[in-house]
């Protein structure tokens, strides 16, 4: 009988610390987005590098359009590979970057979800060609986004930049 509350216990408490990290990742309540005036700030801050890595991942989109810390090595030359790497080092750890073939280039500050099996968001940074600018949800605050339904929202910050929340389901 002591076996079998042990396995119960251990059990529910197993079950306990799965279900608090699927629902650490899932994010259902989008704790870890950022604040507009905190990707603004950044940005502000950090513009140059920025802008550096958007037209070199526009330039190289045709190598590699998803970007991490860690996939830079062996995609490039170690010239090209090393200014990659200086440059995504002054951006925080999780950062994701992205192109696309529209040269649409994605800082991938925050997300949750099962993208991969179900709906997610993300929010983040993007650059976006100003041809772009007539066909998207622009909004003055992207910080209260629960009322918000599936979609691609921006928020200009200046020229070709832009705050991006986007939400799928």
């Amino acid at each position: 009988m002591i076996a079998l509350k042990k396995i119960l216990i251990t059990g529910s408490f197993v079950i306990f610390f799965v279900s608090l990290f699927i629902f650490w990742v899932i994010d259902p309540f989008k704790w870890s987005a950022s604040s507009d005036e905190e990707l603004i700030v950044f940005f502000k801050n950090h513009n140059n590098e920025l802008t550096k890595l958007s037209q070199m991942v526009i330039d190289d989109r045709k190598i590699l359009s998803y970007y991490t810390k860690s996939s830079i090595s062996g995609s490039f030359s170690d010239l090209r590979a090393k200014e990659y790497r200086d440059l995504i080092s002054t951006l925080p750890n999780n950062i994701i970057i992205t192109v696309d073939h529209n040269q649409i280039v994605r800082f991938i500050f925050s997300g949750g979800g099962l993208l991969a099996i179900g709906g997610g968001w993300i929010k983040g940074i993007e650059y976006m060609p100003d041809v772009f600018e007539k066909s998207s949800n622009i909004l003055q605050n992207l910080n209260d986004v629960s009322a918000l339904r599936p979609n691609v929202y921006l928020r200009k910050i200046e020229a070709s930049w832009y705050i991006i929340y986007q939400y799928s389901d």
